[in-house]
């Protein structure tokens, strides 16, 4: 990962690299953009120019990406690995507000086995009533961290609710477009009008909160 943030910024850096990126766009059928070195570091908001940020490169039917039941799942781990906290946002069709639901502890002794199994159990709740009512249903996240960490904890009692979920990134987003800017949602999700309530806040920056967090400081 840190290779490919390198080499990204190195060819940003270089005339050749802008050069040979905004040809890459324009083949592609996008646009070019102006100054690409600030357009890194500033995705356009609001969904601007958003094709220079997200290219299409195929043209079939995207699959697996509606179902009556949805759940956009996310998990974050500490600095040793082990992860505090499943978060899961809950759509159902017809229904005009999705749900959030949160499993996890800041306590530095938590039992990610038991906060994991929570999670699970309630993932495959939602999934088996929405199979009952005759529902489609499936459950997202982005790249294989989830997967590989409910593998990790939970082994083998996890692989009945991975069936139903889809990897938006490895599944969907790279073999269908090209991102000149990269791959990660910081990059991607302002284009579609997303924000975060920190300014500038990386992954990296989770590790310090939770330690923050741990220790007593709320601030």
């Amino acid at each position: 990962m840190t290779t490919r943030k390198d080499l990204r910024a190195h060819l940003a850096a270089s005339e050749l690299g802008r050069e040979l990126n905004n040809l890459v766009i324009q083949l592609l059928g996008g646009d070019t953009e102006d100054d690409p070195v600030d357009a890194q570091t500033q995705p356009p908001p609001g969904g601007e120019n958003a094709g220079s940020w997200l290219i299409r490169t195929t043209s079939a039917p995207l699959v697996q990406l509606v179902a009556d039941v949805e759940i956009d799942v996310d998990c974050e781990f500490d600095h040793t690995g082990k992860v505090y906290l499943w978060g899961a946002l809950l759509s159902r069709a017809g229904v005009p507000n999705a749900t959030y639901h949160s499993f996890g502890s800041a306590a530095s002794d938590l039992d990610e086995h038991a906060v994991a199994a929570e999670f699970l159990s309630w993932l495959s709740e939602v999934l088996e009533k929405a199979a009952a009512s005759g529902l489609s249903a499936r459950w997202f996240h982005y790249g294989d961290v989830e997967e590989r960490h409910l593998r990790r904890i939970l082994g083998r009692s996890a692989e009945s609710a991975l069936v139903s979920a889809t990897d938006l990134l490895n599944e969907v987003i790279r073999p269908n477009f090209y991102a000149p800017a990269g791959y990660g949602l910081k990059r991607l999700a302002p284009g579609a009008g997303a924000a975060w309530r920190t300014p500038g806040a990386t992954g990296a920056d989770t590790y310090s909160w939770i330690a923050a967090a741990r220790s007593g400081d709320h601030v």
